[in-house]
């Protein structure tokens, strides 16, 4: 009885290590971190203005100790691939690799304007719409989405020029908050329909999306982990 009592144990315990996900957000100018065991979530902000080279792998090591697990334990992680910021997505990417190959496991980038998606579709039944965010100077990020039974991209992202924003979309768009403010500083008009979502995304607006649309299971597969870059300069 001792021994299968054992053996439980140690499956139970298996279900419990393959449940611990780390999610990061380094596309923002805020850096977002969240740690899924089993059912909780436990989320950090660390306000770096962007400078998340600087603190990435400290707040990684800082999040897994302030909750008694070591990167060991990890079974997969999840990070945002951009389109955004070219310093904040490669050092996510380039330092994930290496966690995800030396141990083996999963790590997924989802790109920004399908969180983006994501986070507009759980309240909204508008089946199609395209998402735009704010990349740098004059340009922004965007994409075509449609949601039938589930939420797919139909267009490749691209880069675009603000400027011709209120004339290059025919379907419902959705801005970032960042985006907005731009918009309005240039004093640019928007006479199409559109949502500015009430905030930025960030780390567990990843966990949510995969949960639904990810199977994070498997192996280290370097093509899942590239950054996106959306063809814009560098």
């Amino acid at each position: 009885m001792e021994r299968i009592h054992k053996i439980v144990y140690k499956k139970i315990m298996m279900y419990y290590v393959f449940m611990i996900i780390l999610a990061i957000d380094s596309s923002q100018k805020d850096l977002s971190l969240s740690l899924k065991v089993d059912e909780n979530i436990i989320t950090k902000t660390y306000q770096k203005d962007g400078k998340h080279s600087e603190i990435f792998l400290e707040v990684v090591n800082e999040i897994l100790d302030k909750n008694s697990m070591r990167v060991s334990n990890l079974s997969g992680i999840l990070f945002n691939k951009g389109p955004a910021s070219f310093t904040g997505t490669r050092v996510a990417a380039s330092s994930l690799q290496a966690i995800g190959y030396s141990l083996n496991i999963p790590v997924i980038g989802i790109s920004s304007l399908e969180v983006m998606s994501h986070v507009y579709s759980i309240d909204s039944n508008e089946r199609m719409f395209d998402c735009a965010k704010y990349a740098y100077g004059d340009k922004y990020f965007t994409a075509s989405f449609e949601k039938i039974e589930k939420l797919i991209q139909i267009k490749d992202t691209e880069l675009a020029d603000i400027e011709v924003i209120d004339t290059s979309h025919d379907k419902y768009l959705i801005i970032n908050r960042e985006l907005s403010k731009y918009l309005q500083k240039k004093s640019i008009p928007l006479t199409l329909n559109h949502t500015v979502l009430p905030r930025e995304t960030n780390s567990e607006d990843l966990i949510s999306f995969a949960e639904k649309y990810i199977n994070l299971c498997g192996e280290f597969n370097l093509s899942d982990t590239l950054p996106d870059y959306a063809n814009h300069e560098i």
